[in-house]
């Protein structure tokens, strides 16, 4: 076995077992730190590990053994990575909004809220964009995140690191939050069906938008809120497009022409002369 990384290992056994067809040799290590780097084929015991994950070697025993015949660790081209974790190190778990992975939000449902638990900890202390010592366990409520105007296109990232140390070592967990701001409106017609020569007005209600305009010859409108009156002389779809620091939204409305019923028609009585 090679060990290319011997930082914080120490050699605490080594035996060699020769049958009458090769000799096999069982070196075990002492971890006092939990990650180390290897280079060949891994074994634990006498059975073959043959995952090459970082989860086959997180355990509760405080060292491992390599066992190889003639050069097969040399030989296999492998390198490794073995991260371990003892029970003496703490262990942390720190979830944003119930979850522990990185979360995406858009304004205005940006409202945010940390937890954490962690075990064998002696004290934990918090960076990013949240700072200071913190209880071991805890729920920390942190409101509505704000976006801001920078870089827009890219909406704004919150970072939230937690570490937690005792005396054999530290251990960090974090999350992060990407806030993003798009036009947030309602756009309707009414009526929406109308009898020419009847009109229908167009409503709409934006926030977080920069400009705003409406097709069929409409343009540019107020990016907050109006009233339009239209007359088309046909089905028509109206659609609303909005600018905002993230995007663009758009919405459609119909206006629809209807038939007018028999009761509806207008009559014009022409007075003929009598011939």
């Amino acid at each position: 076995m090679d060990i290319i990384d011997r930082n914080n290992i120490e050699k605490t056994s080594s035996s060699e077992d020769c049958g009458w067809l090769s000799c096999e040799t069982t070196t075990t290590y002492e971890i006092t730190s939990y990650v180390i780097t290897a280079y060949g084929n891994i074994y634990r015991g006498h059975s073959v590990q043959s995952q090459t994950t970082e989860d086959s070697w997180l355990g509760d025993f405080a060292s491992w053994v390599g066992i190889g015949t003639g050069t097969s660790f040399n030989d296999s081209g492998m390198n490794w990575e073995l991260v371990y974790e003892p029970d003496y190190l703490p262990k942390i778990d720190l979830k944003v909004n119930n979850v522990d992975y990185d979360i995406m939000m858009t304004v205005p449902n940006t409202t945010v809220n940390l937890n954490w638990m962690s075990s064998n900890a002696d004290s934990c202390v918090a960076s990013g964009d949240w700072k200071g010592k913190k209880q071991l366990n805890g729920n920390e409520f942190l409101g509505k995140l704000q976006r801001g105007m920078k870089n827009p296109g890219k909406g704004k990232i919150y970072n939230y690191s937690l570490s937690c140390r005792n005396d054999y070592g530290e251990v960090f967990d974090s999350v992060s939050v990407k806030i993003m701001q798009y036009p947030v409106c309602s756009f309707y017609s009414e009526p929406p069906e109308i009898i020419l020569p009847q009109k229908s007005n167009l409503y709409w209600n934006c926030s977080y938008a920069d400009s705003c305009k409406i097709d069929q010859k409409i343009g540019s409108i107020n990016t907050t809120s109006g009233l339009m009156q239209v007359r088309p002389q046909q089905n028509t779809v109206y659609n609303l497009n909005c600018s905002g620091i993230d995007g663009d939204k758009s919405l459609y409305t119909n206006v629809n022409i209807k038939e007018p019923s028999i009761n509806n028609k207008i009559w014009r009585i022409r007075e003929v002369a009598p011939r």
